[in-house]
């Protein structure tokens, strides 16, 4: 099972900032086309890639895992805002707020760390807002996350709300329809981007949504 950890470093922000290098862990911009360049740290990150012809809501039958071949193609794939559609409680019982209805991966950096994984960037927690998502208010609802390779097709998520803290768990992933199922321990959470069906019924409601376990294909994402 691969582990979700939990800490907190300085907001990521990024701008378009496109060249003629090549891409490498760690690339300092100007960037590869495709890529974008964070300038508070001035490397390489990936922009969120959403094809909307695979857009999903919570009532789409769940979809057939895909198995990550790259950090950076894992990075691409969490990016953006994700609506919590099943599993509410696993994200209270690690410490999300009462009121959270879903999550936002921002621009990442795949530039290497010193613990071996990846500079990672910034991650929210959502509340409802008046005509739609919005960050919550606080530290509560700040979080910083990246991710580290493991082995072939093999990459942990590390999300972290505070230096040192940690839950363990693991990344599946459909791109078409785009959904998102984090495990933890005996439990899980699916996910998909937010869309015109929100809002959701309040609570942990997974029995009035279709969504459920995606279907592995063969190989699990981790």
């Amino acid at each position: 099972m691969t582990r979700l950890t939990l800490s907190m470093f300085a907001a990521v922000f990024f701008a378009g900032c496109v060249g003629n290098h090549s891409l490498t862990t760690g690339q300092g911009c100007p960037c590869a086309p495709g890529w974008s360049c964070d300038t508070t740290t001035n490397t390489c990150v990936v922009p969120s890639v959403v094809d909307a012809s695979c857009t999903a809501s919570c009532s789409t039958p769940a979809g057939t895992v895909q198995a990550f071949t790259s950090v950076a193609e894992m990075y691409a794939a969490l990016a953006g805002t994700w609506q919590i559609c099943a599993g509410a409680a696993l994200w209270t019982s690690v410490g999300a707020p009462a009121d959270v209805i879903g999550v936002e991966y921002g621009p990442a950096s795949t530039g290497a760390s010193a613990n071996g994984s990846t500079v990672g960037g910034n991650m929210y927690y959502l509340v409802a807002g008046r005509s739609g998502p919005v960050r919550g208010s606080g530290f509560a609802y700040q979080l910083t996350y990246d991710i580290s390779p493991e082995g072939p097709s093999s990459f942990q998520l590390n999300m972290h709300a505070a230096p040192n803290s940690l839950f363990p768990g693991g990344v599946r992933y459909s791109p078409c329809p785009t959904e998102l199922q984090l495990l933890l321990g005996g439990d899980s959470s699916v996910l998909v981007h937010f869309g015109s069906d929100w809002p959701l019924p309040t609570g942990d409601d997974a029995s009035t949504d279709s969504a459920g376990p995606l279907i592995d294909a063969s190989a699990t994402s981790q």
